[in-house]
């Protein structure tokens, strides 16, 4: 049945191989699509793939991970993206941009700064992000992270895209959120499962409510965390967080499974189902963590 097409709302896969997002860096500086992006996604899409998912296109204007990846933050990004999305989807292939906020993954800056920071909790990590430094976010700063992906979800309709997916997992701020030894936050977007799972929640609701009950809307989410990996990064992350199941593991598949549930009752349409906390994450990839890649990636 693999090769056999699928329906999903009104979107059609000729077959069910989906390219997941790959080779980010081909934008601007600034986030604008460019040829070169273009003609990257064009030749899966006439390589005969079912469908494409995007690499991560920013909704924040001050965090980008890293320069080179695209951006949906501002309108102005629309219409270079909506002229080469319909390149893209010339021959038929559907098209799916996933969109995600980095928070204090942001990998790359010209000045630190307070907004390359901001996750769920404060607290010290060495190898994701820019700054070592992670800084809890206001309910303020919540609320518009909230707007921001609403807002984007409608440009990536109005460019022309088939559906969007959001970007809960990769280390990335919904998975700050998310994975409670991150998130220790005693308010309503953290202390328990489904405080946690608030911001993620909102994000959806808001997000359905600017596109509409028809267009594809999915989450891609981790399966299990793995937080001691890579145990370089994990035996210098503070604060400790107990119980030390939520410290060394966060969540386990159990929760994803509760979480899976809670995003079909909201109406998500697909889950894009990874596993491992971080980015590069060390449980991406099939076989041994690539540190030489991640070496040269860092360089």
């Amino acid at each position: 049945m693999i090769f056999q097409p699928r329906t999903i709302k009104n979107v059609t896969f000729s077959n069910r191989v989906l390219r997941s997002s790959v080779g980010g860096r081909m934008a601007a500086y600034d986030g604008t699509v460019t040829d070169i992006w273009k003609n990257f996604e064009l030749k899966f899409a006439e390589g005969g793939v079912g469908g494409i998912i995007s690499t991560t296109f920013s909704v924040n204007s001050r965090r980008q991970s890293p320069f080179e990846y695209p951006s949906i933050s501002e309108g102005r990004f629309v219409a270079p993206l909506k002229r080469r999305i319909a390149e893209i989807k010339s021959n038929g292939c559907p098209y799916i941009i996933q969109i995600g906020d980095p928070g204090s993954a942001t990998q790359t800056s010209l000045f630190s700064e307070r907004e390359d920071a901001v996750s769920s909790s404060s607290g010290f990590e060495p190898l994701y992000g820019y700054r070592n430094r992670r800084l809890g976010m206001t309910p303020a700063e919540i609320r518009n992270e909230i707007a921001d992906f609403a807002k984007a979800a409608a440009r990536v309709c109005e460019a022309g895209a088939d559906g969007v997916e959001i970007t809960a997992e990769k280390g990335y701020l919904i998975h700050q959120f998310l994975n409670p030894g991150m998130n220790r936050r005693k308010d309503e977007w953290g202390g328990s499962v489904d405080k946690r799972f608030q911001l993620l929640q909102e994000i959806i609701c808001a997000v359905r409510q600017k596109v509409g009950p028809d267009f594809l809307v999915g989450v891609r989410l981790a399966a299990a965390d793995f937080n001691y990996l890579p145990v370089a990064s994990f035996i210098f992350r503070f604060p400790w967080v107990l119980p030390w199941r939520h410290h060394v593991f966060g969540n386990d598949i159990q929760t994803t499974l509760r979480y899976g549930m809670k995003l079909k009752e909201l109406g998500v349409d697909f889950l894009h189902v990874v596993t491992g906390y971080g980015f590069p994450g060390p449980k991406g990839n099939p076989g041994a963590f690539p540190l030489e890649e991640v070496k040269l990636f860092c360089n």
